[in-house]
């Protein structure tokens, strides 16, 4: 088969390439060290792809998690449309965070409701661990954890490639529109900040909020991070 992924330069793109190129012929699509030059902004009309069996779609921007809205959403709707009219199965990598409140998720579920017409598959996954930027750092003595009693939810590696495998081998899922979500687990928030720590210190919610909210006006990784604080709060599976 031959499996067009998008985001490739990522931690999760980059394993799914290296996981697929075993067995399939993989076409990236991305702005550098890609097959073809293709971007979230870019018309699809011209792309080479019309050929390929499935397309993997990762790519999104988190540069500024609220100004690169029409960016992600717009993109999406994009190569959606162009899977749809060259009949291509199109998996559309969602995340629980659409569940949330925050910048982020509601990108992720415009997205979503915005490509429901063309009959494309939605996958929602959870933190993947091993890729995490707070996972590099586990091994750190000293630890601060906001106090929350909210939950971060997990996908591992094994179980989303297992998922995403079993898709591409059977595309006759796309003749309807469906979604589906791969959690493998879930951790309280507090233990998950705190894993592997000796010393811990909790920060109240009100106080990360209010230095966030200080910073945020002239800081976008302030910015960034209080949504994905946001994200964390508000993210519920039924």
């Amino acid at each position: 088969m031959k499996i067009a992924i998008t985001g490739s330069s990522g931690h999760i793109g980059s394993e799914l390439k290296k996981v697929f190129s075993r067995e399939h012929e993989v076409v990236t699509l991305g702005r550098r060290n890609s097959d073809l030059i293709w971007t979230l902004g870019a018309y699809t009309d011209d792309l080479e792809i019309a050929e390929v069996d499935a397309i993997l779609h990762l790519a999104w921007s988190t540069r500024d998690r609220a100004g690169d809205f029409d960016l992600n959403v717009g993109g999406t709707i994009r190569l959606a449309q162009f899977a749809h009219t060259n009949k291509i199965p199109f998996l559309f990598f969602s995340s629980v965070a659409a569940l949330s409140n925050s910048h982020y998720g509601n990108s992720k579920k415009a997205a979503e409701i915005s490509i429901q017409d063309f009959d494309s598959y939605i996958l929602r996954i959870g933190l993947v661990k091993e890729f995490s930027y707070i996972n590099k750092y586990k091994s750190r003595f000293f630890g601060i954890s906001p106090n929350l009693k909210s939950h971060v939810y997990l996908t591992e590696m094994k179980d989303l490639l297992k998922f995403v495998s079993e898709w591409v081998e059977n595309t006759d899922k796309t003749k309807h529109m469906k979604l589906s979500t791969v959690v493998t687990s879930k951790m309280n928030a507090k233990e998950f900040f705190f894993e592997h720590k000796l010393l811990r210190i909790c920060v109240s919610d009100w106080a990360i909020n209010a230095g966030l909210w200080i910073l945020s006006p002239f800081s976008l990784r302030a910015r960034n991070l209080m949504d994905a604080y946001m994200s964390l709060k508000t993210t519920r599976l039924n």
